[in-house]
């Protein structure tokens, strides 16, 4: 055992010197590096902030009031009431004007008569006491009431006629009658067809239009109608002349006259005279 043990010793010595006898390095063992993965930037991720959308606001729909019924109306004619005849128009003593809204004849006379005014289906009904059924209206507002400045001759398809306040108005469609009034009532009011006046003890209205007035006052002397080429002196100096292919005699001492300013030019109407000319001053006239 003994001999076993020395013997390992001794080879021991030799293996440990014989490399240093011999002059050749002692190989290191260089450990084989471990492929190195590639490492990729890691990338700087930036937040975009994504804006958000304005939402409009939806509007709230307004709602639409619904209109009250208007109680039953009760009151008076002011005045006289001849029924009805298609046309007609009531005063009532409470200040309202109605207006008949369809067409309906009837002849039913009676002094301030009560009447009530409803809504039905159809529209406002109007209900006469004494009168049998009822009749369409339809209430006017904005509407003028004046009287005539003078006479009112009826209507002759272009007649001026000053009124009370100071407005004039010349009819504005064809329509013939012939009335003879004093300063009546007039009332002015709007329709679907335009301005309408209606003269209190005429049947009916006519459509008329409104004028600038630009002389007011009379002629100086006698006046015989229109000629066809009639020169007219006016008490205030102004001389005129009918430049319009009319004829008409008419026999008055210094009537009144007015001269207004209309679409077509200057028109003059003649106190009792029905209908107007047209007319253009004269400069410089001498008497």
């Amino acid at each position: 055992m003994k001999r076993i043990l020395l013997l390992s010793l001794i080879v021991l010595a030799v293996v440990m010197i014989l490399p240093s006898c011999t002059g050749a390095p002692t190989p290191t063992l260089t450990p084989t590096p471990k492929p190195t993965a590639m490492l990729r930037p890691t990338p700087i991720l930036t937040h975009t902030r994504t804006p958000i959308p304005t939402r409009t606001p939806t509007p709230t729909p307004r709602l639409t009031p619904i209109p009250t019924p208007r109680p039953v109306i009760e009151s008076r004619i002011d005045g006289d009431f001849t029924g009805w005849n298609g046309d007609s128009i009531y005063k009532l003593l409470n200040g309202q004007i109605w207006h008949q809204a369809e067409y309906k004849y009837l002849y039913h006379y009676s002094y301030s008569p009560e009447i009530m005014i409803y809504r039905t289906s159809r529209g406002y009904e109007m209900k006469v006491n004494g009168v049998q059924g009822t009749v369409l209206v339809e209430e006017l507002t904005g509407v003028i009431e004046s009287r005539i400045n003078g006479q009112f001759v009826g209507w002759d398809g272009g007649s001026i006629y000053k009124l009370m306040n100071g407005q004039v108005w010349q009819q504005a469609e064809l329509k013939l009658s012939l009335y003879l009034l004093l300063n009546p009532e007039i009332m002015i009011y709007q329709t679907s067809r335009g301005y309408e006046m209606k003269v209190n003890g005429v049947e009916g209205s006519v459509l008329v239009k409104r004028l600038t007035l630009v002389v007011e006052s009379e002629i100086d002397g006698k006046f015989t109608g229109w000629t066809g080429d009639s020169v007219y002196r006016l008490r205030n100096g102004q001389t005129w002349h009918q430049i319009e292919y009319k004829y008409l005699y008419h026999y008055a001492w210094s009537p009144k006259v007015i001269i207004a300013q209309a679409s077509d030019g200057y028109r003059m109407a003649v106190e009792g005279v029905g209908g107007s000319v047209r007319v253009e001053r004269i400069w410089g006239a001498t008497p």
